[in-house]
């Protein structure tokens, strides 16, 4: 497995430089949670910004990245592919805002596993949110802890 330090990465590669972060050869839960926290250490040094600011702090990293706010999401958030060839992704705007920058990290794990879906069929749902899960937690270092247990349910459902 091959570790990536120091990488100093303009934005319009970090999304292809996450994601190279998983070959092949990563196939049990441990091996993907160990990239998933190498990819949220990459993350976390480009990031250098209070959690607060990480919503426009991801949207300059990720051209590709939309990030909406809509006042009657039923979950967190949600992301997905648009027609305009970028990633969406529509966040609960009444969330705190921990929980809002939790939700949205949550997804980016999401599309930055998005190809690697369709080459590992062995994982399940439940296995793809616990990824997503761990890289929030470990992107947020630490900070993510602060949300209660049900806030944290409801972003991993």
């Amino acid at each position: 497995m091959t570790i990536h330090k120091n990488i100093s990465a303009r934005p319009s590669e970090l999304l292809t430089i996450l994601r190279s972060f998983a070959t092949k050869e990563q196939v049990s839960m441990t091996q993907m949670l160990q990239v998933a926290g190498e990819q949220a250490q990459l993350l976390l040094s480009c990031l250098d910004v209070p959690t607060a600011q990480i919503p426009i702090r991801l949207a300059q990293l990720f051209p590709s990245l939309v990030i909406h706010y809509a006042a009657d999401l039923p979950i967190p958030a949600v992301s997905f592919w648009g027609k305009d060839k970028r990633w969406h992704v529509h966040i609960r705007e009444s969330d705190p805002v921990a929980v809002r920058v939790y939700a949205l990290l949550h997804q980016l794990k999401h599309i930055i596993d998005h190809p690697l879906r369709r080459r590992i069929n062995g994982l399940s749902k439940a296995g793809w949110e616990r990824l997503a899960h761990h890289f929030a937690e470990q992107a947020l270092a630490g900070e993510a802890l602060s949300m209660t247990s049900q806030q944290r349910k409801e972003v991993c459902l």
